[in-house]
């Protein structure tokens, strides 16, 4: 009886440790991907595939969907998914799946108590990140060996996923900017950030001084325009009670107004051109989405290529855009570009329907200001974890 117990104990170590092993070597894609290959122009995240040797994931994946309490949901989701395959936007319901799918491995990895990985997996970004700034002044060379492009290159080749190793100096070229094995630097601040808040909110983790410390250096080494970010999110998240006045059903629309026309404002006053690029590739899409007609308007037009040759000629940055591989349009307005104001609808609709609150849509908007919300980065997909189990962002049932 007593070896019994014993074997019993040691078994569950063993599946305890697998299932511990499987978590690092998640995050640890997660975190990076540069790591990952490309097929097409695609990137496949291998943290997608890494997850599929973890049993004990698949069985919770499947108890979930047939669980009663979520029917709802799934069919909400099968029909969004219906509707992008419908439409011929595959890739569009691809990238939902693929944020969906970590979405639950992440619920799941918390009701393990493993969470704590996702930190660690971030940490080594971030150390990685520093060894590229000290490189950076000691030896340039070695800063982009170890940087995302080359290692990317070095571990797959023709097949390397797109990277930007933008080791650029900023602040009066006094402070260059380092991105760890992340896409670039912009991407690897959106990541500290939202990771920050995961940190900051978790009840779960003892917090720590050093903690703070190395995503305060991370944050300094990898700042750009995104890192500006953290201050409104901080707000959305603290005010999120006043916020909530304003009903779920109405919020986005109220959002999208308030930026497209502060768009408005910008192209008028002449930033929604090449010369001020970053602005004008930011809120260019809030402006011209309104200028499509027809079936374009309704259901989508792809890409930038398609959107129409007269909005193209009369707004430079888009030409721009298209010439240096630019498809997307950033924010919600990518949503418009792929499925139209219909998709739109029915993407806000799903947010109401799984009882993310005002401040739960205005954090979503704002941590993907600078990429379309369907793209499966890390980043955007631990923004849609944090308005799903943040007080606040989202309705309590």
């Amino acid at each position: 009886m007593h070896n019994s117990k014993k074997d019993m104990v040691t078994k569950g170590h063993r599946k305890g440790g697998y299932t511990s092993f499987i978590a690092f070597l998640f995050f640890f894609f997660f975190a990076s991907p540069a790591l990952s290959p490309a097929f097409g122009g695609r990137t496949i995240y291998l943290h997608w595939l890494i997850v599929i040797l973890d049993w004990g994931y698949l069985r919770n994946v499947f108890n979930r969907v047939i669980d009663k309490k979520n029917q709802k949901n799934v069919l909400a989701i099968m029909i969004f998914l219906l509707f992008c395959i419908v439409n011929h936007r595959l890739f569009i319901a691809f990238k939902i799946v693929s944020i969906i799918w970590c979405i639950v491995y992440l619920f799941y990895v918390k009701e393990k108590g493993l969470f704590k990985y996702l930190y660690i997996g971030v940490n080594i970004n971030i150390v990685i990140a520093i060894m590229q700034f000290i490189f950076y002044y000691t030896n340039r060379n070695w800063a982009y060996i170890i940087g995302p492009t080359n290692i990317s290159k070095f571990v797959w080749g023709n097949f390397a996923t797109q990277t930007n190793t933008n080791m650029y100096a900023i602040f009066g070229n006094k402070l260059v900017r380092v991105c760890g094995w992340s896409r670039e630097a912009g991407f690897f601040a959106s990541l500290l950030i939202i990771c920050f808040f995961c940190y900051l909110y978790d009840t779960k983790i003892r917090k720590r001084k050093a903690q703070y410390i190395l995503y305060a250096i991370g944050f300094i080494i990898s700042f750009s325009k995104a890192s500006l970010t953290i201050i409104p999110l901080f707000c959305v998240i603290h005010f999120s009670k006043y916020i909530n006045r304003i009903p779920a059903r109405f919020a986005s629309i109220v959002y999208i107004a308030i930026t497209s026309m502060a768009a408005g404002v910008l192209n008028r006053i002449g930033y929604l051109v090449v010369e001020h690029e970053s602005i004008a590739h930011r809120f260019i899409g809030y402006h011209v989405v309104w200028k499509v007609r027809g079936k374009s308007a309704v259901l989508g037009f792809g890409t930038l290529k398609e959107i129409g040759d007269g909005i193209i000629s009369d707004y430079s940055i888009l030409g721009h855009l298209i010439s240096t591989g630019y498809d997307e349009l950033c924010g919600w307005a990518g949503i418009v570009e792929y499925l139209g104001f219909l998709g739109l609808g029915i993407w806000i609709l799903m947010l109401v329907l799984f009882r993310i609150s005002a401040s739960g849509i205005l954090f979503l908007m704002l941590a993907t200001f600078t990429v379309d919300p369907f793209t499966a980065t890390s980043f955007v997909v631990l923004a849609y974890w944090i308005v799903l189990n943040i007080k606040g962002l989202n309705i309590k049932r």
